[in-house]
């Protein structure tokens, strides 16, 4: 029997959103399935020190937001990995904006940071449905951003992992 590595997996801001504000059941249904899958080993969450600031309250939240926004993102989880913008990252976040102006300075971000960390997939609901605030679909990037020369990013939203026989990513 051999054993693989958990897949390293970059989970976007939204993600975080989505699941704190509970208002899309079947996106929560998805994530919380996909944390399982982490939480289970065959998985692991890489993130950006940004998604922090991201990941923040508005008017029309919860009272008790703030509070699960640090429990769930500032709590000692040994399966979530963060990584600071580092030079490195952001040369590469330049790079990736010069290549594709439409994508925002943040989406850059997290995009070079999934690539640094090695993460083999991103998920996203961003370009899920009509866009709300401005032109950015980060789903339409699937398998357009690689690391030197390695296998190109799957941009995908949140799901598991079935492998083959189940036509698993």
């Amino acid at each position: 029997m051999t054993t693989s590595e958990p897949e390293v997996q970059y989970w976007d801001s939204c993600l975080f959103i989505d699941l704190l504000l509970n208002r899309r059941p079947e996106r929560v249904k998805a994530i919380l399935e996909a944390l399982g899958e982490v939480r289970a080993g065959r998985a692991r969450i890489v993130l950006s020190n940004f998604t922090i600031c991201e990941v923040r309250p508005h008017s029309d939240h919860q009272p008790d937001y703030q509070k699960d926004v640090e429990e769930l993102l500032e709590g000692n989880y040994g399966y979530i990995s963060w990584y600071g913008l580092t030079p490195t990252i952001a040369r590469r976040a330049r790079d990736i904006g010069a290549r594709h102006p439409e994508l925002t300075p943040a989406d850059c971000v997290h995009l070079a940071t999934a690539l640094e960390a090695g993460a083999t997939v991103f998920f996203t609901y961003d370009g899920e449905g009509k866009p709300r605030r401005r032109f950015r679909k980060l789903l339409t990037y699937d398998n357009k951003l690689q690391k030197d020369g390695g296998h190109p990013l799957r941009i995908l939203t949140p799901s598991i992992n079935k492998g083959p026989m189940f036509g698993g990513r």
